[in-house]
C-alpha cells in the first residue's frame, strides 16, 4: 500500500474579534509544540490532515 503525503492546515482566531491565521505543518507534533508555546491566546483552532505538501504555502495572520 502507498504512503500518501498529507500535513497539518491549522486555522485559528485569536479573539472573537480576530485577528485570524493559518498555518501548515508537516507533523502534528509541530502543531502541539505551537500550541503549547502560544502566549497570546485563542479563540478556536480547527486542525484538518489534508493530502499532499506544506511546502509552498505561507503561514499568515491578518
Amino acid at each position: 500500500m502507498d504512503e500518501q503525503e498529507f500535513y497539518y492546515d491549522v486555522s485559528y482566531q485569536r479573539t472573537k474579534e480576530g485577528p485570524v491565521g493559518a498555518m501548515r505543518r508537516s507533523k502534528l507534533e509541530d502543531v502541539a509544540e505551537w500550541l503549547k508555546n502560544d502566549k497570546a491566546g485563542l479563540h478556536f483552532v480547527i486542525i484538518l490532515r489534508m493530502p499532499g505538501s506544506p511546502e509552498g504555502l505561507p503561514d499568515r495572520e491578518v
